[in-house]
């Protein structure tokens, strides 16, 4: 009783210090702007792992934060300092502090709202606190790195949890895919690279049990079916041997073909 009691308190301490703060002096958006911008080429996607130059502002922005208000300021100058940029990739601003082994105590995104956020962040992290308090299990810095990329994941992806045992669950899921990943593309032998998408927060037999099976035909394609035209060959007198169909604009990037069973094939 006495520590669930101890566990409310923190909750609410944790909702009243962030409502109550002032905005932090000791963070200055000039100065994040400059330790991250040596990370610009990582965040746009143009290099696979961030420079060594790009983890030692890192490790300048963690050495910064220290109060609640450090945190909320924190975040909104990473935010604004992205806003700078365009083709900022989500997935490398969010893992930006854990590839530089520098991990940090507050939300780090481009499109977030740092107020709500941070407060969803101290209350999540203060019952974690003390369910893991109960279990006896220390929360290092590196677990709440994660718990942080998993609040942001959400917040991105729209997902929410029925309950704090399911978000548990997926939390711990989420925490095993973002490993593999990472793990993955560390490996470097390999032409393509992973990255945390919305399905993240699934187990594989998940995964393949919502992709699996025949769904039948999507409305949308249905109604593109009934309304086609037949394509005919008319006054054709000279064929190429060869046809680029990329330069034709007939070729899309990949889409998420979601639950439908049919994707069309083109052949050249």
């Amino acid at each position: 009783m006495k520590k669930a009691i101890i566990c409310v308190l923190a909750v609410v301490l944790a909702m009243v210090q962030l409502l109550l703060v002032e905005p932090s002096q000791a963070v200055n958006c000039v100065d994040v702007d400059k330790s991250l911008l040596p990370c610009i080429t990582f965040l746009t996607g143009q290099v696979p792992e961030p420079a060594g130059g790009c983890c030692d502002g890192v490790k300048a922005l963690k050495g910064m934060v220290t109060t609640t208000a450090d945190k909320r300021q924190a975040c909104n100058c990473v935010k604004q300092a992205a806003a700078h940029y365009q083709n900022i990739k989500d997935d490398a601003v969010s893992s930006l502090a854990g590839k530089c082994g520098a991990p940090v105590s507050f939300p780090i995104s481009k499109n977030i709202d740092c107020n709500s956020t941070c407060l969803a962040f101290l209350v999540m992290l203060a019952l974690w606190s003390c369910s893991a308090g109960s279990r006896g299990v220390l929360l290092n810095d590196v677990e709440i790195t994660m718990l942080a990329r998993h609040e942001q994941w959400m917040y991105l992806h729209g997902r929410v949890y029925k309950d704090a045992t399911e978000k548990e669950k997926r939390f711990n899921v989420f925490k095993e895919n973002v490993k593999y990943i990472e793990q993955f593309n560390k490996g470097g032998n390999h032409p393509y690279k992973l990255s945390v998408n919305e399905f993240a927060d699934l187990t594989n037999e998940e995964f393949k049990a919502t992709r699996n099976g025949y769904k039948g035909l999507c409305l949308e394609d249905k109604l593109a079916r009934a309304t086609a035209s037949t394509f005919k060959y008319e006054n054709v007198s000279a064929v190429p041997s060869t046809m680029d169909w990329r330069k034709k604009g007939v070729v899309t990037p990949v889409k998420d073909q979601g639950q439908c069973d049919f994707s069309g094939l083109i052949r050249a």
